[in-house]
């Protein structure tokens, strides 16, 4: 969202900011917005005492922006008399917060630089300078992310195996899911902790030092927590009161958090110029205009923004991992380079909605997507069920075809079906498993998708349109248009589905035979 975009596009960019800086937490919004203007919740500080020294806490409550910057936290203290002190106290009772946290074995920092700029940290992540992608030759300099990168802020200060913990399972920590689940293991985790924390030191609080503040009680921090409305966002192992603030209808569109300079005793976001403008179109918009209704493809679109799962895939001409960072996405097997960038990047999001079936979807979305493309070394990572739940039902109704091919799924199964699709399959037949692997068994040639689970995941309708004209279907694949030109393609196809249908009962088609043996 840019100034010269105009209003309209900017009251959008400001309407996705009030809803990723929860301002609906303290403010009350108009019951039509309320579902557009869910908050997130902040992170979960229960524990938070045994994974952050006081030092860090200490900068995190005075100052946000400096100790973590692009942090969604505002800043509640500007160095009014006795603001040290408020911190101080804060600091003493989120100190006292504390968990077991469960020894991680040690990690192999080496591995772990490997991963992070394999599996897809770097999708959102800035990669590190001393790390050349395979893909760049050695003469070329490796190009720099133009788009921001969400800076690596805590990790210094975490205790490693904290951080492993975190890393392994962020939505125990941070529940609104912008730090999404890798799918690591144990292993996996503590060598990518082991690496962020080479050459970082924790940043130490001289200001804290310096002013010799005088020794508060953790008491007065847990009244304080209450009273700064750190509860509002935040969960503890305790039970806290929420104390909101006034009502969105009665706030002024250039007062408040999104003044340009916020009174004292205001939440301070640090908001830019462009930033502020939006909000407040967003503002007066919310409060004389009921929420649209929006589309399926606006639900969406508006999701994957909050996501950021434009950070690696694309859909109807929007997104997709930028050149810089697209270079660190690579192909776990040899010989998958064939396959062009599909051996790479993460899939194109256009028609997902009927390519996909709705179980599929929410499979993949849960990190339960089967192997089907085990040439990506980039993952899927896992938001968390509430983000991501309204997405299959939306997909399908977004991208329903409007004429989709006729299949014939009604009439009998005959034995003669089941036989001829799998010889079809063959190296005889149309040569598909050449590329695609079937029932553990390896293709021979390019390791293209798994066929294994094609029902579960294919709608029928998007399966012949793909087998009739692939490259219309999915934008660089290598697939040939082996349907041109057959007569029967219709039933071909048909039967190629139900052997796949009956893939477990039936035998490997020639070609994948040899390798049983």
């Amino acid at each position: 969202h840019l100034a010269e975009d105009g209003d309209e596009s900017l009251i959008e960019g400001g309407l996705l900011l009030m809803a990723e800086t929860h301002c609906s937490a303290c403010h009350e919004v108009p019951k039509d917005w309320q579902e557009r203007l869910a908050p997130r919740p902040g992170p979960d500080l229960s524990g938070i005492g045994s994974r952050l020294d006081a030092d860090t806490l200490w900068l995190l409550v005075r100052s946000p922006q400096h100790r973590k910057k692009g942090t969604l936290m505002p800043g509640m203290f500007t160095g009014a008399d006795g603001d040290a002190e408020k911190v101080e106290a804060l600091t003493e009772y989120l100190l006292t917060l504390k968990q077991e946290v469960k020894p991680a074995m040690a990690g192999d920092a080496a591995n772990g630089k490997q991963l992070y700029h394999t599996v897809g940290c770097v999708a959102c992540h800035e990669p590190a300078t001393d790390y050349r992608p395979p893909s760049v030759p050695e003469d070329h300099d490796v190009e720099k992310p133009g788009n921001a990168s969400n800076p690596i802020a805590l990790a210094d200060a975490y205790d490693v195996q904290a951080l492993t913990r975190f890393l392994q399972n962020p939505h125990e920590f941070r529940p609104a899911g912008r730090m999404p689940s890798m799918h690591l293991t144990e292993k996996e985790a503590a060598d990518i902790a082991a690496y962020l924390h080479i050459g970082r030191t924790a940043e130490k609080a001289v200001e804290r030092a310096l002013l010799r503040i005088a020794p508060q009680t953790a008491e007065l921090g847990r009244q304080l927590f209450v009273e700064q409305r750190c509860s509002i966002c935040h969960t503890t192992n305790e039970v806290q009161q929420k104390r909101p603030a006034s009502p969105l209808t009665q706030l002024r569109g250039n007062g408040g958090c999104i003044a340009e300079q916020p009174k004292a005793d205001t939440p301070r976001f640090d908001f830019n110029p462009l930033q502020r403008k939006a909000l407040g179109l967003a503002l007066k918009h919310v409060q004389h205009s009921a929420s649209p209704k929006l589309t399926a493809h606006q639900r969406i679109d508006w999701q994957m923004l909050r996501l950021n799962c434009y950070a690696c895939h694309d859909r109807d001409g929007k997104g997709g991992p930028e050149d810089p960072r697209a270079q660190y996405f690579m192909a776990a097997q040899s010989g998958a380079d064939l396959l062009g960038d599909l051996s790479r990047l993460p899939p194109s999001l256009d028609r997902a909605g009927w390519r996909l079936t709705e179980s599929w979807t929410h499979r993949v979305l849960h990190g339960d997507g089967g192997a089907v493309r085990p040439y990506l070394a980039v993952r899927m990572p896992d938001f968390g069920q509430e983000l991501t739940a309204m997405l299959p039902a939306a997909l399908a109704a977004a991208d329903k075809p409007e004429s989709p091919p006729d299949f014939d799924l009604a009439s009998p199964v005959k034995a003669q079906d089941l036989e001829q699709g799998r010889q079809l399959m063959g190296t005889k037949g149309l040569g598909c498993v050449t590329c695609h692997g079937l029932k553990g068994q390896k293709p021979p040639g390019m390791p293209a998708m798994n066929l294994d689970e094609t029902l579960e995941r294919l709608n029928p309708t998007y399966f012949k349109a793909l087998l009739l004209d692939p490259a219309a279907m999915q934008m660089g694949t290598p697939m040939p248009p082996v349907f041109v030109g057959r007569k029967h393609a219709d039933e071909e196809i048909r039967q190629l589905w139900l052997y796949l249908k009956d893939l477990r009962q039936q035998p490997l088609p020639e070609g994948l035979l040899k390798a049983t043996n």
